[in-house]
């Protein structure tokens, strides 16, 4: 990456760190191995709705936070995918959509 590069790794190691310090335990003390498992505990309990059924809150809380991770993950994700296509249609000279699925479909070969 060279020295310009050098702020993206710090930032990602920084990060990481901060994680492993400040998250993880406790993540460990809960019991809880993801993010949605950790906010259904940290949120128990139910809610009492007309008729006299209950609405369990650990388990609206754990649909909740899975939703802004699949939303956070695709953004991610399409990001990722338009500079693959950005990348493979300068490099070889395909056009986008084509360069698209070529680098998508090295990316599937190499891991």
């Amino acid at each position: 990456f060279g020295y310009d590069g050098l702020a993206f790794i710090i930032g990602w190691t920084g990060g990481y760190v901060l994680v492993a310090t400040l998250i993880a335990p406790y993540l460990r003390r809960i019991g809880s191995f993801t993010v949605p498992d950790f906010i259904a505990a940290r949120y128990r309990g139910t809610l009492s709705l007309p008729g006299g059924r209950n609405l369990d809150l650990s388990a609206v809380a754990r649909f909740l936070a899975t939703l802004v991770l699949i939303s956070c993950s695709f953004t991610y994700l399409t990001a990722q995918v338009y500079s693959t296509g950005v990348i493979m249609s300068r490099f070889v000279g395909l056009p986008f959509e084509i360069a698209v699925f070529v680098g998508l479909g090295g990316v599937l070969v190499c891991s």
